[in-house]
């Protein structure tokens, strides 16, 4: 279970990196877009809003991501290939579904702010 657990926790860290940028493109785009396009002031409040709700995404995820694999774990699946794979199906269907939300958001912010 550790061995498996360690595994999964580096591929958690990777795909949270990929979720942060994400995450980060949308933001900077969207604070462009508010301020400059919008003509919107800036919020330190909105701001602060934005960073406690990653904070929580990424907790929340990785809640999700720990429950499945004990899930798996007591189901008697461990210490084998489909062990991983469930566990890897987990980590990019839970954090997966955020990370095309925000890449989706961040490119329709984009396009929206070339196309003024």
């Amino acid at each position: 279970m550790g061995k498996i657990f360690i595994a999964d926790l580096h591929q958690v860290v990777v795909v949270y990196g990929v979720f942060g940028l994400a995450y980060l493109a949308n933001m900077t785009l969207s604070l462009y877009q508010n301020i400059v396009n919008a003509k919107e002031n800036f919020s330190l409040a909105k701001l602060k809003k934005g960073l406690i709700q990653f904070v929580v995404l990424v907790f929340g995820t990785l809640l999700l991501v720990i429950s499945v694999d004990l899930l798996v774990n007591v189901t008697g699946f461990n210490q084998n290939e489909l062990s991983e794979v469930i566990s890897v199906a987990a980590i990019l269907l839970t954090v997966g579904m955020a990370i095309v939300k925000y890449i989706k958001e961040a490119y329709i912010t984009l396009q929206d702010i070339l196309n003024k």
